[in-house]
């Protein structure tokens, strides 16, 4: 993610905005220019010559502000096009990593950081892209009048910007804390959030405030801490430039006395040094915030990064999933070890055991969720041999019943809606048991669901709509992590003994089974601690 890449992604905006900047500096050096002129016509008394000057500059004016407006405006929609983009990468990273995804991190990412990168990154490349080819015309047409004056000019606009590495390492700092602040403030609401019904209840509502002002003045005292060692910087620069126009017109002047210039340079450069010294200052000054956002482009990189592809062979092959040596270490010291076992491909497993002893952990050590794992988690195929699995094919189904915006059809079809999935649909509706609780709603598969919390949708209802899901996709392999609990038991044995009605093969954690239930099972896994 680099300027040359934001170039990349638009060359009719980037070429556009190039050639407005230029045009702003050409117009820009023949308006200063033009006051040499206009002083000699006033020596000279021509009032036609000065009149005609006025109005050709007035014209000069009116397209230079015209061109730097539209500039202006391109710029900012090249910048953001690109940032859509990177924002809509960064959903890609995150859909394609198999860890938990800091939901947290990814919205100071995605809105505050590439926000800031937008104005202290890439808009500081354009002012500097601007200011120097500002500087070029400048130099060029000083030479015209001076080759002293503008090599003059030369040295100081460099020494200028060098000086201003000064600050840079003490900007790229505070804004390294201002963006640690912020996403920590971020993190800590979305931890209390959750909670407020609790704290309401329970009238600990200042411990909420308590902890996040705590976080918002951390972030104050960043953002303070980024305007002092801005602002120094600032005056740095304002000093020095302030130093070097009084040299440059000192020495002007003594040009003028020694009747090298005329008196009519004077007043014209003026208009240059000027305009020079503004496109010194924006550089120096982008210079120090491109060096300052340095630590969120790292960042924002580092999650663009896409795991390097591995060759996976499809699990259709698989014949056996055998776990050895299997351990999982958490940081309170508790470990957790299992049984070494296998289970053959279309067999249908129970896993079970009392509270605690890891049976969730299992399912995501096998899904390669849990990194703290040890041991080996290995898929045999039909020819004996090991292969890497794509673990994507794996149908999971967690405790959790997530359901996406949209309707009851849209979230059991996954939005396919051909006539063989409808047929499907209407199939799977009647098996699961799911006819009665949809004949309630007064639109049907149709209804919307807005929100995962709607309180008319039953845990029973949601768990039957994430199986049917399951079910209508063809899966080599299921986990299950108690997926009826919330189903009535009538209507449980039924749900169940459809779901296993497939060649694929189930691993199973549920509780407080009857025995006509496990029945259903080939075989049971009992895990102890």
């Amino acid at each position: 993610m680099t300027y040359v890449d934001m170039l990349k992604s638009n060359k009719m905006l980037s070429s556009l905005n190039i050639i407005l900047m230029s045009v702003v500096a050409v117009f820009s050096s023949a308006n200063n220019y033009i006051t040499i002129l206009l002083v000699s016509a006033l020596q000279r008394k021509s009032s036609i010559s000065f009149f005609s000057l006025v109005g050709f500059e007035v014209v000069i004016c009116i397209i230079c502000y015209s061109c730097s407006n539209f500039s202006g405006y391109f710029i900012e929609k090249q910048i953001q096009e690109y940032l859509s983009n990177i924002r809509l990468k960064l959903f890609k990273s995150t859909f394609t990593q198999k860890d938990s995804v800091d939901i947290s991190d990814l919205q100071n990412n995605s809105i505050n950081n590439l926000q800031q990168l937008g104005k202290e990154y890439f808009f500081s490349f354009f002012t500097i892209l601007s200011g120097m080819i500002n500087i070029v015309m400048i130099f060029f047409t000083v030479s015209s009048i001076n080759i002293w004056l503008s090599l003059f000019i030369l040295i100081t606009a460099s020494t200028t910007v060098a000086s201003s590495k000064i600050f840079s390492d003490k900007i790229a700092q505070v804004v390294k804390n201002e963006s640690c602040a912020k996403g920590v403030l971020i993190k800590e609401v979305a931890n209390w959030i959750p909670t407020l019904a609790l704290t309401r209840e329970y009238k600990k509502e200042k411990v909420v405030y308590k902890n996040i002002l705590y976080q918002s003045s951390k972030l104050e005292d960043a953002k303070i801490s980024k305007s002092k060692i801005t602002e120094s910087n600032n005056f740095f620069i304002d000093n020095i430039s302030n130093i070097v126009e009084t040299i440059l017109l000192i020495f002007v002047a003594y040009l003028i006395y020694r009747n090298t210039l005329k008196i009519g340079v004077y007043a014209a450069v003026g208009s240059f040094l000027y305009s020079t010294l503004g496109s010194i200052k924006s550089i120096s000054s982008s210079l120090s915030q491109i060096k300052g956002s340095s630590f969120i482009r790292k960042e924002i990189n580092q999650k663009l990064q896409v795991n390097k592809a591995q060759e996976y062979k499809s699990l259709n092959d698989f014949n056996i999933l055998r776990c050895t040596d299997l351990s999982v270490h958490f940081k309170n010291g508790e470990t957790i070890k299992y049984p070494n076992f296998s289970i053959k491909k279309g067999e249908k497993v129970l896993l079970v055991g009392d509270s605690g002893v890891g049976k969730s952990t299992l399912l995501k050590v096998i899904l390669g969720l849990e990194k703290k794992a040890t041991g080996n988690v290995d898929f045999i195929s039909s020819a004996g041999e090991k292969f890497i699995p794509n673990l994507d094919e794996i149908g999971y189904i967690s405790q959790t019943s997530v359901l996406l915006p949209g309707s009851i059809r849209d979230n059991i079809t996954m939005f396919s809606h051909d006539r063989n999935t409808t047929n499907k649909t209407n199939e799977y509706v009647k098996k699961m048991c799911f006819s009665v609780d949809i004949s309630s709603f007064s639109e049907g598969l149709d209804t919307q669901i807005k929100s995962n919390d709607e309180n008319w949708l039953s845990g029973g209802q949601k768990q039957k709509i994430i199986l049917i899901r399951n079910s209508m996709f063809d899966r080599p392999i299921f986990l299950i992590d108690e997926a009826t609990s919330a189903i009535d038991e009538a209507a449980r044995v039924q749900v169940i003994k459809e779901f296993l009605n497939t060649s694929a093969t189930v691993l199973w954690i549920e509780h407080n089974l009857s025995k006509k239930i496990t029945n259903l099972f080939d075989r049971q896994i009992y895990l102890r601690k």
